[in-house]
Order: C-alpha cells, then sequence, then structure tokens
C-alpha cells in the first residue's frame, strides 16, 4: 500500500504540476501506512481541479476506497 500512495503524490504531481501542495495550501500528512498523503481536509476544501484530480488518481491506484487521513 506504501508504493501505490508514493505513486499518487506522483500522479498529482504530474498533473497538477511540482508544488501543487504550496501553491494550494494543501498540508500533507501521513497516514495509516506511514506514507504521505494530502489531508482529508484540504483535499474537500481545494479547488475543483485538485479534487477531480485527486479522485482520478485514488481510482487509477486503487485507493479509492481507503480512508484519508484528517
Amino acid at each position: 500500500m506504501a508504493a501505490r500512495y508514493e505513486d499518487m503524490l506522483h500522479c498529482m504531481d504530474q498533473a497538477m504540476g511540482k508544488g501543487w501542495q504550496g501553491k494550494y495550501d494543501i498540508d500533507i500528512v501521513t497516514n495509516r501506512w506511514g506514507t504521505a498523503e494530502a489531508s482529508a481536509r484540504d483535499v474537500s476544501e481545494a479547488p475543483e481541479a485538485i479534487r477531480l484530480n485527486d479522485l482520478r488518481c485514488r481510482r487509477e491506484l486503487n485507493l479509492d476506497g481507503q480512508p484519508r487521513p484528517d
């Protein structure tokens, strides 16, 4: 699972560009797998482009059913 979450951040970097987390003020926190992930609160409040790309990347990597850290 940790590798999938690493791929998730890479997918978001490709979609939104390097440094997207800082640009959109998205906190990256450690999830239960010990890997970095965008917080649930920040993603839910993010612009539509972030939310849509996040959903797409999670679906592609079979992470869409996994809980997200707050």
